[in-house]
C-alpha cells in the first residue's frame, strides 16, 4: 500500500510547480469536517464537498474534473485507507516520539463513499 501511494503521489505531482496539498490529506480533512457536521456521504449535501476536492485533484493533474480523475482519486483513497498504512503511521509516531496520529479511516471511509455516490462531475 505504501509503495503504491508513493508511486501515485509522484505521478500526480510530476511537473507541478510549487507545493501542493496531498489529495489524501485534503480528502481526509474534508471528510472529518463532514463527519463532525453530520453530513451523510450519500446525501446531496456531500456533492459540493466531493466536487471541491475532486476539482482540486484534477487541477493537480492538469485536467478538468471528470470521471477519470475521480476514478484515480478513489483509487488513491482506497490505497491510503489500508489498515496497514494507519498502523505504519502509528508506529512511526511511536518510534519518533511524536503524538499519535488521528485515525484517518472514518474520514477516508466517508469520503470514498461520497465519491462513489457522487461520481459524476
Amino acid at each position: 500500500a505504501m509503495h503504491l501511494l508513493t508511486e501515485q503521489h509522484t505521478a500526480d505531482h510530476a511537473g507541478a510547480a510549487g507545493l501542493r496539498a496531498d489529495a489524501v490529506s485534503v480528502a481526509c480533512a474534508r471528510g472529518r469536517t463532514a463527519l463532525a457536521a453530520g453530513v451523510d456521504p450519500d446525501s446531496p449535501e456531500a456533492r459540493p464537498i466531493v466536487a471541491e476536492v475532486a476539482g482540486e485533484y484534477a487541477r493537480t493533474l492538469g485536467r478538468p474534473d471528470g470521471p477519470e480523475p475521480r476514478r484515480r482519486l478513489l483509487t488513491r483513497l482506497e490505497a491510503a485507507n489500508d489498515p496497514r498504512r494507519e498502523r505504519y503511521l502509528h508506529l512511526l509516531a511511536v518510534v519518533n516520539e511524536w503524538p499519535p496520529p488521528e485515525p484517518q479511516r472514518p474520514a477516508l471511509d466517508w469520503f470514498a463513499t461520497a465519491l462513489r455516490t457522487h461520481r459524476a462531475a
